[in-house]
Formats: structure tokens, sequence, C-alpha cells
């Protein structure tokens, strides 16, 4: 989940556009799919508040929704974070036959009495409370931008080695990158629309140019972290030759009075549009 903050009155959005968990604006519950090197913004809901549909539900819904084709063929592993971790999500998700691996708060209660903080060993099978079904228990330390740790717990529905488990809980962590790529570099974020169909048609377009900007990305062959700004030109030079010179010539007639000031004159030939 992650919203799209926003300050002023959006008339055309009635009561969508809402604080949540101390944040106004747009909140959006996506299903992001990582599969191999793709990494695909597959679906995506609008929170619409109290009295409708929570974030679980919503998850579940999208998760639902996913095509046989892809489901039939790889095993779907749920990384979700503690908003996720509730037992209607659990039990919903193993109904599926789907593994969900997920955040819990250090203070989640188990079953037997205390939290999950009173376990002493990773790996360890625990019933959480409410939940007729163990999880497999274990935790990482999450480095802060201020040089402390935290300890994060996360659980499995399927039984697995505690040090995978872990390296599943961290790599939830990759969507946050995404949700940040996505709204500073694609402008997720930045809609002006007023009404709710300009919104979607908006946030829409936002996804697809990041998607082209990371096609291009795996076209070019690179094994290092994507450098966005690099990948979206490549998606441009690739897929919009014809956009990428239309603008340039626009750039040269606009330059055109100030280049004869230098003693200059710029013209482009052999250039036939439309």
């Amino acid at each position: 989940m992650t919203t799209l903050e926003k300050t002023g009155k959006f008339k055309g959005l009635g009561n969508l556009i809402r604080v949540y968990n101390g944040k106004r604006g747009l909140h959006l519950v996506v299903l992001y799919i990582a599969l191999g090197r793709w990494r695909l913004p597959w679906s995506f809901r609008v929170y619409r508040g109290k009295g409708n549909a929570g974030c679980v539900q919503l998850g579940l819904k999208m998760l639902r929704a996913l095509p046989k084709s892809l489901t039939k063929r790889y095993q779907i592993q749920v990384l979700v974070d503690t908003a996720f971790g509730s037992i209607d999500f659990f039990k919903q998700v193993r109904q599926m036959k789907y593994q969900a691996i997920a955040g819990v708060r250090i203070d989640r209660r188990l079953s037997s009495g205390g939290t999950v903080n009173d376990i002493s060993h990773r790996g360890q099978q625990v019933y959480l409370q409410g939940l007729n079904f163990p999880v497999t228990l274990s935790w990482y330390w999450l480095d802060r931008d201020d040089g402390t740790r935290e300890k994060r717990f996360v659980v499995s529905t399927q039984p697995l080695s505690w040090s995978y488990i872990s390296r599943l809980g961290k790599r939830r962590w990759m969507i946050e990158g995404f949700f940040k790529t996505a709204k500073h570099r694609f402008c997720l974020d930045c809609f002006r629309q007023r009404t709710l169909l300009g919104v979607y048609r908006f946030i829409v377009l936002s996804l697809i140019v990041y998607l082209l900007a990371h096609w291009a990305y795996l076209w070019s062959g690179k094994q290092t972290l994507p450098d966005w700004g690099e990948s979206a030109a490549i998606a441009s030079a690739v897929l919009l030759p014809q956009l990428l010179v239309l603008n340039l010539i626009i750039q040269i007639n606009q330059a055109q009075q100030l280049a004869r000031q230098h003693g200059l004159d710029l013209s482009v030939r052999g250039w036939q549009y439309g």
C-alpha cells in the first residue's frame, strides 16, 4: 500500500482524498509481481475508507484475479508488510494454496500467551493468536538511515528455513523501492486531475512509462541496478524515435533567433513528418 500525498481540495474525487496513517492523499493498494528479473506493477485498487473494502480485502481480490496461466506455472509467494498480516489474510491465502510471507509487529500475540518477541530461536513454528495452523517465525535486522538497527519479524505459512524466510522478508523492500521510483522518476503522485477517471488514466500512464523504462533496462542487458533516467532515455530512443526527433526539431526552431544573434544559422534538412 502506498499514499499519493495531496493538499488542497479535490471535490470531483469525493471522499477518496482522505487521511490514513497520518498521511493525506489517495491511497493505493498495488499488486506487484517479481518474476526473475521482471518487475511488473500488475494491478491496483483505491482504498475508499471505512465502510468499504479494507486494504486486506482489496489485496485478496487482486490475488484471486491472477490468471491461471501464471498461478499454475509458478509457485506463488505473497510478500506483504504488517498492514496485511491479519488472520483473515493468512487463511484466505492458504485456501488459495499460495504461500504468504508477512511482516508482523514485535508485539504480535501468540496463542500460548506472550509475543513473537519472546521467541529466542529463529525457524520455530508458532501459533499466532486466532490462527488455527502454525506459521514459521524468523526475523532480520533492518539498517536505518540514522545508523540504528531495527528488529523486523516475519512469518511464513509454509515451513521454510529461517534464513530463507528472512531473505524473502527483506525482498519486500524492493516494492518500497518501486514506489519511490514510480513517484520521483515517473510522476506517479503528481496528478492534478480532479475527476476519478482522470486520476485513473494518469496512474495507468505513469505505470506504463515505468514498464517501458524497465523493459529498456532489460533489453540493454545490464546486470547492475538500473539508472532510471538512462533507461527512460533508451526507451524513448528505441520505442519513440520520431517523437524524440520531432522534439529536437522543435527545440532547434525555438533557438533560431538566439543562434542568429551569435552569427549561426541552424537548419534541418531531409526531414518529413506526417
